[in-house]
């Protein structure tokens, strides 16, 4: 349950390191965003594109059927048009943001630490209520974390992300990542697990991938 607070400590270790060693800030925020990425083995951004690529599917006619295509369009180890261009977006947002002087890299972690700690822990609710759709060895994971563990790790990352906000760019940018990725969040596993009577590891890579992105877009849209 630590993995985002871990994965936005690892985000700004990378940044920190970048930074002293004389790269230039924008260039440093985005070597962040890469090194993490290596760091993670791409997880997240696998779950975008599997997410994607089964939002691709028509959902017309036979329920069971669209649900299993969809599935199988999840499972499936090739990309898609959807998935490649889920991708494509996510790092022109990333890119976006590390190159806008506007967007502090305080507000970038936080959003790096509010969109996977909804995503995970959303992701458990709709665990627990749905059931798991899939073979995901981070869904059976969830399983067995008691709900008290999930929604305490969940308070501790959104109030440390809204701190990292507020430090950086005052309450109402904090109010709004700490909402807004809640927001995004629920609207993306809702939407799949809608489709997929059920979650799995992609389906919450994939919130934690999307909800950065609308973040990123609002804080350098706004900024």
């Amino acid at each position: 349950m630590l993995g985002p607070v871990l994965q936005a400590t690892v985000f700004v270790l990378i940044f920190a390191i970048l930074h002293a060693l004389g790269i230039k800030l924008p260039y440093a925020k985005l070597g962040a965003f890469i090194g993490l990425c290596s760091l993670t083995g791409c997880f997240h951004e696998d779950g975008l594109a599997d997410s994607f690529d089964s939002l691709g599917v028509p959902i017309w006619g036979n329920l069971e059927e669209a649900r299993a295509k969809s599935l199988a369009a999840m499972r499936d180890s090739r990309l898609g048009s959807f998935g490649v261009s889920s991708l494509i977006l996510l790092w022109l947002l990333r890119a976006g943001a590390c190159m806008s002087n506007d967007c502090s890299w305080l507000g970038v972690t936080s959003v790096v630490l509010a969109s996977r700690a909804t995503s995970l822990y959303l992701g458990k609710v709709f665990l627990d209520r749905l059931g798991g759709t899939g073979i995901s060895k981070s869904s059976f994971s969830l399983k067995e974390i008691p709900s008290w563990v999930a929604i305490l790790s969940f308070l501790a990352s959104m109030f440390l992300a809204f701190m990292l906000v507020v430090s950086g760019l005052g309450v109402f940018w904090g109010l709004g990542v700490a909402l807004g990725a809640a927001f995004f969040s629920f609207c993306f596993l809702w939407l799949l697990s809608c489709r997929l009577a059920g979650v799995n590891g992609d389906m919450m890579g994939g919130a934690a991938c999307f909800c950065e992105s609308c973040l990123l877009f609002l804080l350098v849209g706004f900024s």
